[in-house]
């Protein structure tokens, strides 16, 4: 029994620590227009990536589930304070800093999970989500994400391009500094957490099992990797100079293409080609060390062009980035490079958001920022 209760004091030391050290998020000592306790979290400067390799996803809802707890404990106190009662608090997100590397899909999952398993277990207790300082990459994050919440939860998100236009009107203590003064906000930016105190190399190894496998008998062996019980991350084998093309043919103007990938022992270099030649596939190469680009009557800046430039990147790396599609066809082409002295795993998933999902996401956060700019006047 005593040996039990030390692990668990071990065990919340630990989350502590976490918290304390790499966690960019803490109360404030304002409340919102509404006397609700308010929480203020720097996204953009979050770790995902090392909260979940070092306490994992589960470590990250227990805090999760502690900022709740002292949600309702701030609650009770602003009650008695304010002589009525106070049922929900407030969340600010800064989003200054906010990439792509945000969209790694293991901390989206995570993300997601949180959201649900706070909504199962303190229902209504979230009254407004104030999004501030949003990069223009985040249009592209709220159109995955929100399809997964509940239409009451998505009309508790509001939108600020800063802090100057419209956030007084729902935190009227908030001076326009807040978020640039580390003296006001009192809440550290987080930083990136060492990699020593990682508890696993990827959340999506093999070696981690929860792997569904699917193998042809070739060196090409694919895997499928369960995240969150959703099969989304594919695990291709490659040898040193072999090609891997993924061929993409796009009809919908202005849809957005977004991927996310690592490989695992190697470097790894990865190019988006654009063709709009519709019989690319006719242009089959010989075998998995050719490209379909090697092959007779294939001329850059001809019949096709790079899109996006050729980037290499380090073993266990992972990478997210998008583009906006034209109607063509693309090929998104990974490398294990020549110079390689070994075979690796490449883990990636791409994702295309229709141009309506996208632009309907646009408008609902131009339309927050219009009812929020009517709120300054």
């Amino acid at each position: 029994m005593l040996l039990s209760l030390n692990i668990f004091y071990f065990l919340f030391f630990i989350l502590i620590f976490f918290f304390v050290k790499y966690f960019p998020g803490e109360w404030s000592f304002m409340t919102d227009n509404e006397q609700r306790p308010l929480y203020v979290i720097k996204l953009g400067t979050m770790d995902v990536k090392g909260l979940l390799k070092s306490i994992g996803e589960d470590g990250l809802l227990k805090l999760t589930l502690y900022i709740c707890e002292q949600g309702l404990k701030k609650m009770e106190e602003l009650t008695k304070k304010h002589g009525k009662p106070i049922w929900q608090w407030c969340l600010l997100v800064d989003c200054m800093n906010l990439s792509m590397r945000h969209m790694w899909r293991p901390g989206l999952a995570t993300f997601l999970r949180i959201i649900e398993v706070v909504e199962k277990n303190y229902p209504e207790t979230m009254g407004r989500v104030l999004i501030v300082r949003a990069p223009r990459v985040f249009p592209i994050l709220w159109t995955i994400v929100s399809a997964f919440i509940d239409e009451n939860t998505r009309n508790k998100f509001l939108f600020f391009e800063d802090t100057e236009h419209g956030l007084d009107h729902f935190i009227p203590e908030m001076s326009s500094d807040f978020l640039t003064a580390s003296d006001k906000t009192l809440i550290h930016n987080g930083g990136v957490i060492p990699k020593q105190l990682y508890k696993m190399d990827s959340i999506d190894e093999p070696d981690h099992g929860n792997i569904d496998r699917e193998s042809d008998g070739s060196d090409l062996t694919k895997t499928k990797i369960k995240l969150n019980e959703h099969s989304i991350y594919q695990n291709v084998k490659l040898q040193p100079g072999q090609y891997y093309e993924i061929v993409i043919k796009n009809d919908d103007n202005r849809a957005v293409l977004t991927w996310d990938y690592e490989s695992l022992k190697s470097e790894m270099l990865f190019t988006i080609y654009e063709t709009t030649d519709a019989d690319i596939n006719d242009f089959t190469n010989d075998d998995d060390f050719t490209s379909i680009f090697d092959a007779a009557g294939m001329k850059e800046n001809v019949n096709y062009k790079i899109k996006e430039r050729t980037i290499t990147s380090r073993a266990k790396e992972s990478i997210q980035g998008s583009i906006e599609m034209e109607k063509a066809t693309y090929v998104m082409q990974f490398t294990n490079p020549t110079t390689s002295d070994m075979s690796t795993r490449l883990l990636y998933f791409y994702e295309i958001l229709s141009s309506a999902n996208y632009r309907g996401s646009m408008t609902s956060l131009q339309s927050g920022l219009s009812a929020i700019s009517l709120h300054s006047r």
